[in-house]
C-alpha cells in the first residue's frame, strides 16, 4: 500500500478545508463592514474637483484607506518593511505619507496651495482631505487633488526607479500638470457643451465609420521660413492610433503648408499600414483641390500631386473639410512643433493632448 501518497492526500485535503474555512472568515469580515454612501456630501465635492478622472479615483482610494502603503501590504499578509521609504522613522499609513512626513510637509509648504500641515495636526488624512475640499473652490480642489497623486508618484518612484526629487520640484510637477489639464478643460469646454439652437459656430467631433481611421492634419507658420505640422489618427473610438508633431524649414504660404500637412499625414498613415483612412483639414482650399484632383501651375499642386501619388497605397481615403474649432488637437500639435523635436508616437500622445481627445470623447459625438 502506498501509505505516503494517502498521506499527501490527507495533508492536501486539510490545508484546503483551513484555507477554505479562512476565504470565508474574511467574506464575513468584509460583509460586516457597511456599504459606501456615494450621496454623503464629501463624495459629491470630490466628484465635482475640475481633475483628471485618474486623480480623482487616486483620492477616493485614499478616503477609503485602500492604498498599498507598506503597513496596508503588511497587514494584507505581504512581507515587507512598514516603514517610511524616505524617512525611515515611522510606518508608511497614508496620513504619514501624504501629511505627517517632513518631505510631504514641505511639499505641501512650497505648492502653490501653501498648506502648512502643522495647523492640522489633529485631524487624520481623511478628515483632512474633507476638509480642504470643503473650503476650496472646485479649480482648487483639482490642484490639491492632483498634488495629492503626485506624491504618491514621487513615491513610487523613490521605490522602484531610485529616482529622489525635491518637494519643490515635485509640487512644480504637480502644478503644471494641473495646468495642462486646466488649459484642455478651457480650449475644448465648447465642444462639450451644446450651441444654442441654429448656431454653427462650434463643430463637434465626428467619430468615422467603425472599419475607417480619422486623420486630423493642421499646419502653423511663425515666419515664411518654419512651419509646424501636427497629424493624430483616431478610430470609431476616439482612440488615439498615432500622432505626430514635425518642424518644417520651408517658405511656404499658409495654404501650402496645409497641403504639406495633408501629405504628411498620408505619409505617415501609409507607415503606420492604415488601410481605410478620412483625411480632414481646416484649409478648404486644400480639401477641394484633393478632391477634384485639380492641378496647376502653382506651388500648391506640388504638394497636391504628391498627396494623389499616394492614394493607390490605401485601400480608400477621403479627404473632408473640417472646422477650425473642430481641428484643436492637430492644431495644439502644429504649434507644439514650432518649439519641441520632431516626434511620433504610437498609440500616445502628449498628456495634454491625450486630455483633449478625452474630453472631445466626453462630449455629444454625432454619426
Amino acid at each position: 500500500m502506498n501509505f505516503t501518497g494517502n498521506s499527501q492526500e490527507m495533508e492536501n485535503s486539510e490545508l484546503k478545508v483551513h484555507t477554505t474555512e479562512l476565504c470565508k472568515k474574511r467574506i464575513a469580515k468584509n460583509r460586516s463592514k457597511p456599504l459606501l454612501d456615494l450621496n454623503e456630501p464629501r463624495w459629491g465635492r470630490l466628484w465635482k474637483a475640475r481633475a483628471h478622472p485618474r486623480v480623482i479615483n487616486y483620492v477616493w482610494r485614499v478616503l477609503n484607506n485602500s492604498l498599498p502603503t507598506r503597513l496596508n501590504l503588511q497587514k494584507r499578509g505581504v512581507n515587507c518593511i512598514a516603514l517610511c521609504p524616505r524617512c525611515w522613522k515611522k510606518k508608511e499609513t497614508e496620513h504619514h505619507l501624504l501629511k505627517e512626513c517632513e518631505f510631504a510637509r514641505c511639499f505641501w509648504f512650497h505648492s502653490q496651495l501653501g498648506i502648512r500641515t502643522s495647523d492640522f495636526l489633529d485631524l487624520d488624512i481623511r478628515k483632512w482631505i474633507e476638509e480642504l475640499l470643503d473650503k476650496l473652490d472646485m479649480d482648487l480642489q483639482g490642484l490639491l487633488c492632483t498634488s495629492i497623486l503626485h506624491l504618491w508618484v514621487a513615491r513610487n518612484e523613490v521605490l522602484h526607479e531610485e529616482v529622489d526629487r525635491s518637494p519643490m520640484e515635485v509640487a512644480d510637477r504637480a502644478m503644471k500638470n494641473f495646468k495642462e489639464y486646466q488649459k484642455a478643460l478651457t480650449v475644448i469646454e465648447d465642444v462639450i457643451h451644446p450651441p444654442p439652437l441654429g448656431s454653427q459656430s462650434v463643430e463637434f467631433w465626428r467619430r468615422p465609420p467603425t472599419h475607417k481611421l480619422k486623420i486630423n492634419v493642421d499646419a502653423s507658420c511663425i515666419d515664411e521660413e518654419t512651419v509646424g505640422i501636427g497629424a493624430v489618427a483616431r478610430d470609431s473610438e476616439g482612440t488615439i492610433l498615432m500622432s505626430g508633431m514635425w518642424k518644417v524649414n520651408l517658405s511656404i504660404k499658409s495654404h501650402e503648408a496645409e497641403a504639406l500637412a495633408c501629405l504628411m499625414g498620408l505619409e505617415r498613415a501609409r507607415k503606420c499600414c492604415f488601410f481605410d483612412i478620412i483625411v480632414k483639414s481646416d484649409n478648404i482650399e486644400v480639401i477641394q483641390s484633393l478632391r477634384e484632383k485639380r492641378i496647376q501651375s502653382n506651388y500648391l499642386s506640388t504638394f497636391i500631386v504628391d498627396c494623389l501619388h499616394l492614394i493607390p497605397s490605401f485601400r480608400s481615403v477621403e479627404f473632408s473639410h473640417v472646422k477650425r474649432n473642430g481641428n484643436r488637437i492637430t492644431h495644439e500639435l502644429a504649434n507644439m512643433a514650432l518649439t519641441t523635436p520632431n516626434t511620433m508616437w504610437m498609440e500616445e500622445a502628449p498628456q495634454n493632448i491625450c486630455n483633449m481627445a478625452w474630453l472631445e470623447r466626453l462630449g455629444p459625438i454625432h454619426e
